[in-house]
């Protein structure tokens, strides 16, 4: 089992409802939990088939991994960071909306 971190935003009452089986929800949007691979795959693949009802909402999850930095990322939706590997290493990049001329 392994701690997973998901935060969300725009997702559909029904999803929030069934995410309350796995995770706690400390914060609005934000759900943890100690979940096998299998069962955070299978959440992961809820979100994803979901994201093309709810265009607006996001979904970003972090979960331990045995690689360099300890963890991997994973992204759905429409959201200002994108999730970016360099040569193994991941980073966030950050799109700036870009001023009015």
């Amino acid at each position: 089992m392994t701690l997973t971190v998901l935060t969300t935003t725009r997702i559909p009452e029904g999803i929030k409802g069934a995410l309350t089986k796995w995770f706690l929800h400390p914060h609005p949007n934000v759900h943890v939990g100690d979940t096998t691979a299998r069962v955070r795959d299978e959440i992961w693949d809820i979100l994803e088939n979901e994201h093309r009802v709810f265009n607006d909402g996001y979904a970003i999850m972090v979960y331990h991994a045995t690689n360099e930095q300890g963890f991997e990322i994973r992204t759905c939706g429409k959201h200002s960071y994108e999730v970016i590997d360099i040569e193994g290493f991941i980073a966030i990049k950050q799109h700036h909306k870009k001023a009015p001329a």
